[in-house]
C-alpha cells in the first residue's frame, strides 16, 4: 500500500496493525541514567509522538458484549505495545452504534420492533451494558481508563423513508 507516501506528513507511522502516530513534540522525561541497571532518574527532554489505535470487534460483543469488548480491548492494547519500541498505553474511548434499542418502557417512534433480529445476538441494552463494563474492566486492569466514548442508536424509519438517530 502507498499510505505512507500519500498521507499528511505529519504522521511518523501511517497506518500498522490498527496505529498510527502523529508527530508530537519534545516534552521533559524522568529516565534512569544508566537504564541497564538500578540507578538515579534526571530529567531529559524526549520526543514523544502521539499513538492511535482503533478496534473493532463487533461479531464478538454481539454475541458475547462482556468477554468480546475485554477481548477488543486486549487486541487494541497489544496493537499499541506492537507499534514499537516505546509504545505506551494511556487512555482509552470506547464507542458504540446500535439499531433500535427496544428499551423496555421507553418506545421511541422510530422503532419497529418487527424488524427481525438474531436469536444468537444479545440484545442492544445488554450490549451496551455489557460491552462498556467490559472494556472498561479490561483496560483497568492493565492500567488503561476508559476516558471518553460514545452510544448511539441509528435506526431506519420505515415510515418517513430516512434515517433517525436518537
Amino acid at each position: 500500500m502507498g499510505t505512507q507516501r500519500c498521507s499528511n506528513a505529519n504522521n511518523v507511522i501511517k497506518f500498522c496493525d490498527n496505529s498510527s502516530a502523529i508527530r508530537g513534540s519534545s516534552v521533559p522525561c524522568l529516565l534512569p541514567s544508566d537504564p541497564t541497571r538500578p540507578s538515579a532518574l534526571r530529567q531529559l527532554s524526549s520526543t514523544r509522538h502521539v499513538l492511535l489505535t482503533a478496534e473493532t470487534h463487533n461479531f464478538p460483543t454481539a454475541v458475547a458484549p462482556f468477554s468480546g469488548a475485554t477481548t477488543g480491548t486486549g487486541g487494541r492494547i497489544r496493537d499499541v505495545q506492537s507499534a514499537g519500541r516505546g509504545g505506551a498505553v494511556m487512555a482509552a474511548t470506547a464507542g458504540y452504534s446500535f439499531g433500535c434499542l427496544l428499551l423496555p418502557g421507553y418506545p421511541l417512534p422510530w422503532e419497529d420492533a418487527s424488524l427481525p433480529y438474531p436469536k444468537s445476538f444479545a440484545r442492544p441494552i445488554e450490549v451496551a451494558i455489557g460491552a462498556s463494563n467490559g472494556a472498561s474492566d479490561y483496560g483497568n486492569k492493565f492500567g488503561e481508563p476508559v476516558v471518553a466514548g460514545f452510544a448511539r442508536s441509528f435506526a431506519w424509519c420505515c415510515r418517513g423513508g430516512s434515517a433517525a438517530s436518537g
